[in-house]
């Protein structure tokens, strides 16, 4: 059997979502009750929890400086850095 990067009950949710989402635009629209979205719980794989703390050090470094965050940011030498130090390990 072939790995798959999600999981199918996960890939079902977020459809389900992004179809209520679409829908509730045209509900609000018409003053009718808006449908509730499904709870889908984050990825807990090491390089989804990597990158989600690699995201937060990005923003709260442009927070500090002063600028808009920009995703590409997580990937930077300052975040890399940041992330070293935090772990103890060496720049």
């Amino acid at each position: 059997m072939r790995a798959t990067r999600h999981s199918k009950e996960r890939l079902r949710a977020w459809a389900t979502n992004a179809s209520r989402t679409k829908a509730n635009r045209r509900r609000a629209e018409l003053g009718r009750p808006l449908l509730p979205l499904i709870p889908v719980p984050l990825s807990d794989k090491p390089r989804a929890v990597l990158m989600r703390r690699r995201r937060e050090l990005g923003r709260r470094m442009c927070e500090y400086d002063g600028i808009k965050y920009d995703d590409r940011l997580a990937s930077s030498d300052r975040v890399r850095i940041a992330l070293e130090e935090e772990r103890g390990g060496s720049a």
